[in-house]
């Protein structure tokens, strides 16, 4: 005698949603904000609440319900994961901790399942399910060590790509499972500070920083198969340590990020099934840099 509406709970009705939490708005200010956007839309992003604690260098992953902040920088580092309903608006609350402290940590989801991954040097990959609360496990390693590796996914497969050290790799994992990544192919930079975004079939990594130079590059994945990025186009703007990037089924947008001299908070957007040049969105409550992002409808969500 249980009946779901046709569009869904209360809490379900109405996804499209993109968080961005924490950041650093000056190399001295940790920043306890989170922003929201209407990804279907355009326009600036809205506040939507606060962190636990303020912090940078940090991950985010969502579900269709919970969005969830993980690790980061709060002088000491933390392994505090945080979660909010994504549909609502407010401050964050105690979700449980990763299994060590890390920053410079990477996020990704489909329906079920959060990992989070690298991060101080680590090849470690921790998983939770979104669903409950608790602290994370281990889910399997990385082929290497890392810090600010970012990711994305499909309902089937999560994708990693390294980043710092000189890696292009890009790795990935099957949600159902537990074990170590596996290689799936390279990036055509080895630039740091990246941020990725999919949809169901297809994954996205832009920006960052391969020296000696700030990067706009827009590459893109099929993440059913295995191989080499390819380009897609150019953000509005080069820039590396983003805020970073989330999607819907159809929009990926990029946000926030350090450019030559500042940091900025301009948010782009692309159609993900296309190629081309990013086109801009709106800004973001403040000019941030390494932070996170996350959605209640992107390509791991069936």
């Amino acid at each position: 005698a249980y009946f779901v509406p046709p569009s869904g709970t209360t809490e379900q009705r109405g996804r499209g949603r993109g968080l961005f939490g924490g950041s650093s708005s000056t190399p001295s200010i940790r920043e306890i904000t989170i922003d929201f956007i209407e990804i279907s839309t355009q326009g600036n992003a809205i506040d939507f609440g606060d962190l636990t604690d303020q912090r940078e260098k940090l991950a985010g992953a969502g579900g269709a319900i919970r969005g969830l902040f993980a690790g980061g920088d709060v002088s000491p580092t933390t392994n505090i994961i945080d979660f909010v309903t994504i549909a609502s608006t407010g401050n964050a609350s105690d979700f449980g901790d990763t299994t060590n402290t890390r920053q410079d940590i990477g996020g990704a989801a489909n329906t079920t399942r959060a990992i989070f991954f690298a991060g101080g040097g680590s090849n470690i990959i921790d998983y939770v399910t979104i669903a409950s609360l608790g602290d994370a496990q281990d889910f399997g390693d990385l082929t290497g060590g890392t810090d600010n590796a970012c990711g994305c996914g499909s309902p089937t497969r999560g994708i990693i790509f390294g980043s710092m050290n000189g890696s292009t790799d890009i790795e990935y994992i099957t949600w159902a499972t537990t074990g170590n990544s596996q290689d799936f192919g390279e990036q055509s930079i080895s630039g740091e500070n990246r941020m990725a975004c999919s949809d169901s079939t297809r994954g996205i990594v832009a920006g960052g920083y391969s020296s000696p130079n700030y990067q706009n590059i827009i590459e893109f994945i099929t993440i059913a198969s295995l191989g080499n990025s390819q380009d897609f186009g150019d953000l509005t703007e080069i820039r590396f340590e983003p805020q970073g990037a989330t999607s819907n089924s159809i929009r990926g947008v990029f946000a926030g990020g350090e450019g030559p001299g500042d940091n900025t908070n301009t948010i782009d957007y692309v159609t993900i099934q296309s190629t081309g040049n990013a086109q801009d969105f709106g800004d973001m409550t403040l000019r941030r840099r390494l932070g996170s992002a996350c959605s209640d409808s992107h390509g791991g969500i069936s």
